[in-house]
């Protein structure tokens, strides 16, 4: 299920009042922290949320809180707030891993918008995360020479060329393939392909790898 949390971690009190009002009227569940780190100190660890973070806040800055996160691996889409934004600062921010970069005061809409995005990324990220998982727990079914035999499979090998680099006959290339198929409860070599992408067992072809550039540009405020 998609998450519905929302943090909001800014040393402005009517920033954190208006933000906490706003979303809560559309369903979110707000937790709000004057700084960085009382926000570090009490973040659960294994609960997905979206993080709106100031990123001029006294301490340790939103840009360092981003690269803090980062260390920590928490499964969180950042969103930064800033009312003295430049194109430099935006770049560093979603270089670091933040889903977007808003100027103060954020348009209500847009921030809404981004929020939405932020927790619906995070959501296909888990399930990727979940899949991978699964896939590795699949593929502990084979053993080493199926394996083998999968990876030469993937690669476009035909029977009689695997046979010749692993020295056995076609046919015993034959069974481990029917074994694999069976192992993986699969009924085509697509599947089983698919399996062995999610684990990291391959590359994954170009439709299946994850896009690694941000989903949103840096927005400007439009009032």
């Amino acid at each position: 299920m998609k998450s519905d949390l929302v943090h909001i971690v800014d040393d402005d009190a009517g920033v954190r009042h208006s933000l906490r009002l706003l979303l809560r009227s559309y369903g979110y569940r707000v937790l709000a922290w004057p700084n960085a780190a009382t926000f570090l100190a009490n973040i659960q660890s294994d609960e997905p949320a979206c993080a709106v973070i100031d990123l001029d806040m006294p301490g340790m800055s939103g840009i360092e809180l981003q690269e803090r996160l980062n260390e920590l691996g928490l499964p969180l889409a950042t969103i930064m707030l800033s009312g003295h934004a430049d194109v430099s600062t935006a770049v560093s921010a979603l270089r670091l891993g933040a889903l977007n970069f808003m100027e103060k005061p954020a348009d209500s809409q847009l921030l809404l918008l981004a929020i939405g995005d932020a927790l619906e990324t995070l959501y296909s990220r888990r399930i990727v995360e979940i899949q991978r998982i699964e896939a590795i727990e699949l593929l502990d079914r084979l053993s080493p020479r199926e394996l083998e035999v999968l990876r030469a499979v993937a690669n476009g090998q035909q029977n009689k060329m695997i046979a010749i680099e692993l020295g056995i006959s076609p046919r015993t290339v034959e069974v481990y393939r029917a074994n694999i198929m069976e192992k993986l409860d699969c009924q085509s070599l697509a599947g089983i392909l698919k399996i062995a992408f999610r684990a990291g067992l391959l590359d994954p072809p170009p439709d299946l790898r994850p896009d690694p550039r941000p989903r949103f540009e840096p927005m400007r405020n439009s009032a």
